[in-house]
C-alpha cells in the first residue's frame, strides 16, 4: 500500500467554491463565464482542464432538472446548484440521484458528493499514468467513479496534456536563458508530445 501510494498524484489542488454574490440570471447558461471562473477551468466531476476543449464544457446541474422517477422544487436558475462540467461527466451523469431526495447526495453507498466540498478531492487520486482511482475504496467513490465513467481514455490524456504544457513552460524558461542545444532539442520533442495527444484528445471528442 505504501509504494502505491508514492506513485499516486494528488486528484486536484484548489476547492472549487461558487461566489455567494453572484448577480441572478433568468437562464442558468448565462452563468457558464463566472462558473467556469469559480471551477478554475476544471470540470467539478473528473478535474479535466479545459484549455483544449473550452467551447465542449457545460454546465450541470448538480440535483439533476428532471431525475429519474421523482420531481423537486430547485429552479433551473439556482447558482450553487449548477456545476461546470466537460461533457463526458455531464453526459454520463445525466439525470441519475438514486437518494430520490434533492437534499440529499447520497446514502452512504450511492448517490455522489458536490465538487464544491474538500471531501470529494479526498475520495480519489491520479494514478502515476494519470488515471482516475478512487482513494481507500471510499463506497460513494467507487459509485461516482462508475457512473461517471472516470475510467474512459480522455481523463488520463487530459491530465497528460496538462503535464505537457507545464513542462513546456519550464523548459521555454529555461531556455530563454541559455543556447543549449540539447535543451532545445527536448522541447521540441515535448511539443511535438503535445500534438500527439492532442489529436488523441480530438478522435475521442469527435468520436
Amino acid at each position: 500500500k505504501n509504494i502505491k501510494e508514492k506513485v499516486m498524484h494528488p486528484f486536484r489542488q484548489d476547492t472549487p467554491k461558487h461566489r455567494a454574490n453572484r448577480r441572478v440570471c433568468e437562464h442558468y447558461k448565462s452563468y457558464k463565464k463566472t462558473l467556469r471562473a469559480d471551477f478554475k477551468k476544471r470540470c467539478g466531476y473528473c478535474n479535466d482542464l479545459d484549455t483544449n476543449r473550452i467551447r465542449n464544457y457545460v454546465i450541470d446541474h448538480f440535483v439533476p432538472q428532471t431525475p429519474n422517477g421523482w420531481t423537486h422544487t430547485i429552479q433551473p436558475n439556482k447558482y450553487s446548484n449548477l456545476i461546470y462540467a466537460c461533457p463526458f461527466c455531464n453526459g454520463a451523469k445525466s439525470n441519475k440521484w438514486p437518494t430520490g431526495v434533492a437534499n440529499e447526495a447520497n446514502d452512504g453507498v450511492s448517490g455522489f458528493i458536490k465538487p464544491t466540498q474538500k471531501l470529494y478531492a479526498n475520495v480519489f487520486r491520479r494514478g502515476i499514468d494519470g488515471s482516475i482511482v478512487v482513494h481507500n475504496s471510499h463506497p460513494i467513490g467507487i459509485y461516482i467513479h462508475r457512473e461517471l465513467q472516470f475510467d474512459l481514455p480522455i481523463h488520463t490524456l487530459n491530465w497528460k496534456f496538462e503535464k505537457i504544457l507545464e513542462q513546456e513552460i519550464i523548459l521555454e524558461t529555461i531556455i530563454k536563458k541559455t543556447t543549449d542545444a540539447a535543451l532545445k532539442q527536448e522541447l521540441n520533442e515535448i511539443k511535438l508530445l503535445r500534438l500527439e495527444v492532442v489529436d488523441n484528445i480530438n478522435e475521442l471528442y469527435n468520436a
